[in-house]
C-alpha cells in the first residue's frame, strides 16, 4: 500500500504574500515540510502541487514530486476547500494521503509515523479516515512583547 504525503501551497496568500515560501530555521516553510515528511518511515512519497513556479522548484530541489495545480483551484475565492482537496488527489496516483500543511512546521515526523499507523490498524475496522485535533485553552501570542509565545 502506496502511502503519500501532499502539501499544497500556493502563490496568491492573501495574508502574508509568498507565505510558503517564508523562511523557517535555515530553510523554506516548504522546504521544511518536504524534509520532515522524507525523514518518516511510513510515507512512502512527497508530493507538492502548487500554482508557483518557484514553490515547484524548492520542493523538487527538497526532494518532493511537483504538480502543477490549475490555477482555478488555487482560488480560495472561486473554489472551495472540498474542490481543491478533491482536484489535487486527481492529479496523483496513490493509495493513501496524508495532507500535510507547510505552515505547521512543528509537527515531528514521528507524529506522522504514529497517525499513520492508527489509521492502519484501524482500517480492519470500517474507518476510512484519521484528522487530528487537540484542545487548546490559552493564547499563542505574548501580548506583552506582541510576540508568538
Amino acid at each position: 500500500m502506496e502511502i503519500s504525503a501532499v502539501v499544497v501551497a500556493r502563490k496568491g496568500s492573501r495574508r502574508i504574500p509568498n507565505k510558503a515560501l517564508q523562511r523557517f530555521a535555515d530553510d523554506s516553510l516548504v522546504g521544511h515540510k518536504v524534509r520532515q515528511l522524507l525523514a518518516c518511515t511510513r510515507i512512502h512519497r512527497v508530493i507538492v502541487g502548487s500554482d508557483c513556479p518557484e514553490i515547484l522548484r524548492l520542493a523538487s530541489q527538497a526532494g518532493a514530486e511537483p504538480v502543477k495545480r490549475p490555477d482555478l483551484y488555487c482560488n480560495e475565492v472561486a473554489s472551495s476547500a472540498n474542490d481543491m482537496i478533491g482536484n489535487m488527489c486527481s492529479l496523483i496516483q496513490t493509495d493513501v494521503v496524508v495532507w500535510a500543511h507547510c505552515t505547521n512546521p512543528l509537527i515531528q515526523a514521528a507524529t506522522y509515523d504514529e497517525a499513520v499507523s492508527t489509521f492502519l490498524a484501524k482500517l480492519d475496522d470500517g474507518f476510512d479516515s484519521l484528522a487530528s485535533v487537540d484542545v487548546v485553552q490559552e493564547h499563542f501570542w505574548d501580548k506583552q512583547s506582541h510576540r508568538p509565545l
